[in-house]
């Protein structure tokens, strides 16, 4: 079984064909595909009769139908362990449709139903639509990734990781390498947008037994895209696991005829898209705080905290920059802050947007360049917090009681800090029935 074709099925299809849909099962240590033809059906289990073996307990003999169509539907035919459809079993005998780039689960497998395989008009589309979406009720995009990420990790099949530049690509694909089998044998990267990338099959030679990464393989010109598509048809590609990452929607660039659709069909055995952080806000605050604990350490300094309303800064800023611009965000309020013992929002500065892209602030950018760091992009002071008066008395009273534990009791700091009075804190401390604190 193999990337290309099961059972002598090609991936690709003959002129006046009609599209197939392609059908990857994971499982751990194992793999197979399968296309699947319109109104053709195919069965997936444990026993040698169905058209996908999965060789594993948690599976049984005949465990789901799949029929073609569009969009394909899934049966549940009497399963121990059931079907799951976007995180939620399905009754047994019931047809449900899913769509491609859905994932479904059958016990411990993972069946990706990914696009047609048909006319490159046929194929275009977002990326986020075609990778694999295994997401349960209640759970963040990140936790979601990370059950994919360690499915994935556990076999050998081809990964394209796709996201916006600064989402952490590199990092998952260095993820999906230490949790494999090949975890204990090279990892080599190659940057894809070099001038010479491919030159040779080299880099195939140096990570035998290990991982290639193809970082940003959407950036390479046809002439590289040639080279790479010889190198992996020679044989030390073949002892080699192959992961891939982009910002770019290959399939449209296959349809433009900007991209080899050999090439694509080879690194995108399954693919990953990373949220943006954006989408993430709730985890801003874990990782702020990594970052800048990382950043103190570089500089031996001592670690710094972050005050509610940095944090509050934080989780209203768009970062269309991603992890990477949280990073740096966080790295240049380590310099500003060395001599505070917390991070405020007056020692945040962040990047201006992409060209074309809104952001939410609306000032104009502040000169700011410390010589620690170069060169210095262009940033943005983070807008006022809500004013307090504006928030709810749950919130007035939760924000006023964080504020004085904060400043260690301390009302004129508080009060600062708050952005009113001393006189107007008071005053609410005692409308809200709080204890009025001593200094510490």
């Amino acid at each position: 079984m193999t990337l290309d074709g099961l059972d002598g099925q090609p991936g690709a299809r003959a002129e006046g064909e009609p599209p197939r849909t392609r059908i990857v099962v994971l499982w751990d240590g194992g793999v197979c595909t399968y296309f699947l033809a319109p109104n053709a059906t195919a069965i997936i289990g444990r026993a040698t009769d169905c058209e996908m073996v999965v060789g594993i307990p948690s599976v049984s003999r005949h465990h789901a139908k799949l029929t073609g169509g569009d969009p394909p539907r899934v049966e549940d035919l009497g399963s121990m362990h059931g079907v799951k459809v976007r995180g939620q079993r399905i009754a047994p005998g019931t047809a449900v449709p899913v769509t491609g780039g859905e994932s479904i689960e059958l016990g411990e497998a993972l069946v990706v139903i990914d696009a047609p395989r048909s006319a490159p008009q046929e194929l275009a589309g977002p990326p986020s639509a075609r990778s694999l979406a295994l997401r349960a009720a209640g759970e963040t995009p990140m936790k979601a990734v990370d059950r994919l990420v360690d499915v994935v990790g556990r076999n050998d099949i081809a990964v394209l990781i796709l996201g916006e530049a600064g989402s952490g690509k590199s990092y998952a694909a260095q993820v999906i390498h230490d949790r494999s089998a090949r975890a204990r044998r090279p990892f080599v990267r190659i940057d894809c947008s070099a001038v010479d990338a491919f030159s040779s099959e080299r880099p195939f030679a140096a990570a035998a037994g290990g991982t290639v990464l193809l970082d940003e393989i959407g950036e390479m010109t046809p002439e590289a895209q040639a080279r790479l598509a010889a190198a992996l048809a020679g044989p030390d590609a073949k002892a080699v696991r192959l992961l891939t990452t982009t910002q770019r929607d290959l399939l449209a660039r296959v349809s433009e005829g900007a991209f080899r659709a050999d090439v694509y069909d080879r690194v995108n055995g399954v693919s990953i898209t990373l949220p943006p952080l954006r989408e993430r806000v709730d985890e801003i605050p874990a990782l702020a705080e990594r970052f800048l604990a990382e950043a103190c350490a570089r500089a031996g300094r001592p670690r710094l905290g972050l005050t509610i309303d940095a944090m509050g800064a934080l989780r209203r800023h768009s970062f269309f920059g991603n992890l990477r611009e949280l990073r740096n965000t966080m790295e240049r309020a380590s310099v500003l802050a060395q001599a505070q013992r917390d991070v405020g929002a007056e020692h945040l500065f962040f990047e201006a947007p992409p060209k074309g892209q809104s952001h939410w602030m609306a000032t104009e950018p502040v000169a700011f360049a410390p010589q620690a760091i170069s060169p210095a992009p262009i940033l943005r002071r983070p807008p006022p917090a809500a004013r307090l008066w504006d928030e709810s008395d749950d919130v007035q009273r939760d924000r006023i009681t964080r504020a004085l534990d904060e400043c260690q009791g301390n009302q004129t700091r508080a009060a600062e800090l708050l952005g009113i009075s001393r006189r107007a804190l008071i005053a609410r401390i005692e409308e809200y029935g709080l204890p009025r604190p001593r200094k510490r």
